[in-house]
């Protein structure tokens, strides 16, 4: 694993299951979602797009499970500068890359949806997801750019989120316990804070999230997990909206974004979440 793929190198992405996004309504009313495509080893998104606070549909058309991932180049930096970047193995990740999050997308799963605020600028789709080889699929060619032009009609109102999100190292804060049925998260990384990614999975009956965490690094047996779904590597100063639809059960958050001082995964750092939904 590589210090620049600090975006959601997430073990847990190998895993076949049906996604939990693109179960709660859209994130913005009465907007039309752009469509995302992600397959092996390719996004297809569109080349511009204005600015705005834009809804994504991704779609996984593959056989892996990929991300939607996104980043804003600034400086004048390219995709071409990007993918340098992502081979590099020593230092932080150049300041000029901004982690603007993504959703994740399961093979065979519904539609998952993201909603993300996106100002005039260069971006980059890409996905750090590794295949059974353990090559990441940015390092396959799974990246594409898009320029986002400047707004054009009026702006896109923010989603109504019932449920807040906080990443920070090392914990999660939730505004309030999910109950069965559909919301809306809005997800950001507390001021100060490291790149962090949620992934949330609804546990199989009868585990836990530690038998979850074991499972994800060392990929070995079934997944106790039924369902998957999250959002990729993202800063502070940035805002995802997610939306959920919750069965009863247990579920966990988890990231496993790899920390900035020791390279271990925040989980190690106790980054994980349990909690029932009734």
């Amino acid at each position: 694993m590589t210090r620049r793929l600090v975006a959601c190198l997430t073990p847990v992405a190998f895993i076949g299951v049906l996604s939990l996004a693109g179960c709660g309504g859209t994130p913005a009313a009465k907007t039309i979602p752009t469509e995302i495509t992600v397959a092996d080893f390719a996004v297809t998104a569109p080349a511009t797009i204005a600015a705005s606070l834009v809804t994504f549909n991704v779609t996984n058309t593959g056989k892996e499970p990929h991300q939607a991932a996104i980043a804003r180049l600034d400086s004048g930096k390219t995709m071409a500068d990007f993918q340098a970047a992502m081979k590099e193995t020593k230092g932080p990740p150049p300041s000029w890359i901004v982690w603007m999050g993504g959703a994740l997308a399961a093979p065979g799963a519904p539609t998952s949806q993201i909603a993300i605020d996106l100002q005039p600028g260069t971006y980059v789709w890409y996905c750090t997801v590794p295949s059974p080889d353990g090559v990441p699929h940015v390092m396959k060619g799974m990246v594409a750019a898009m320029t986002v032009t400047a707004a054009t009609g009026a702006v896109t109102p923010a989603p109504v989120a019932d449920i807040s999100v906080t990443m920070k190292d090392y914990q999660w804060d939730m505004s309030t316990p999910p109950t069965t049925g559909k919301h809306m998260m809005k997800i950001v990384v507390d001021a100060g804070s490291q790149v962090h990614e949620m992934v949330l999975v609804k546990l199989a009956a009868g585990k836990t999230a530690q038998d979850f965490v074991g499972w994800a690094m060392k990929m070995d047996g079934p997944p106790p997990i039924e369902q998957l779904t999250g959002v990729a590597g993202m800063q502070a100063g940035q805002v995802n909206y997610l939306p959920v639809e919750f069965g009863a059960g247990t579920y966990a958050m988890v990231c496993f974004a790899p920390d900035a001082k020791d390279g271990q995964p925040h989980v190690a750092h106790g980054m994980v979440k349990e909690f029932t939904v009734q």
